[in-house]
C-alpha cells in the first residue's frame, strides 16, 4: 500500500515562483512506488487546487488555464481529520473525500498550513528560512 503525499506550494509568499520549483522539483524526485503524491498549489488569492496538471512546471505559464485544469480542494478544521475535500460536491451526493492524507510535505516559504474552513484567512508567513521541504506526519 502506498502513502499518500500532499505537497503543498505557492501561497501568498513573495517567494512564490520559487515555491512551485521547489515543489516540482521535490514531486518528481519522489518514489512513484513507494508515494501517491497529491500537488496542492495555493494561488496568490488563496486558493487551493490539485490536479496532474501541477506536475508540469510548463503550465504555470498560464495560472487561469492552469487552475481552470484542476480541482479546489480544502481541509477541515477536526482534529484527527487528515482528508483533502472537494470544494464542489458531486451531484447526487456523490464522494466528497478527494483523498487521505498520511503525510503533508510544504515547500519553504510558502504559507504555513493550518485547517480552516476559510483557507485564505490562516495562510500566514513560514516561521523557516529552511529551503527544504517541512513535512508533517500524522
Amino acid at each position: 500500500m502506498k502513502t499518500t503525499v500532499a505537497v503543498f506550494f505557492g501561497g501568498r509568499s513573495v517567494e512564490h515562483e520559487i515555491s512551485v520549483i521547489s515543489a516540482s522539483q521535490a514531486m518528481h524526485a519522489m518514489n512513484r512506488d513507494k508515494y501517491n503524491v497529491i500537488p496542492v498549489y495555493i494561488t496568490k488569492q488563496g486558493r487551493w487546487v490539485t490536479g496532474d496538471a501541477l506536475f508540469d512546471v510548463k503550465n504555470y505559464r498560464d495560472m487561469k488555464a492552469l487552475v481552470e485544469k484542476c480541482e479546489e480542494v480544502y481541509m477541515r478544521p477536526e482534529f484527527g481529520d487528515f482528508n483533502l475535500y472537494r470544494a464542489k460536491t458531486k451531484l447526487f451526493g456523490g464522494h466528497n473525500v478527494y483523498a487521505a492524507i498520511d503525510v503533508t510535505a510544504q515547500t519553504a516559504r510558502t504559507a504555513s498550513l493550518r485547517a480552516c474552513s476559510r483557507p485564505s484567512a490562516c495562510l500566514t508567513p513560514a516561521a523557516t528560512q529552511c529551503r527544504r521541504p517541512t513535512v508533517w506526519t500524522r
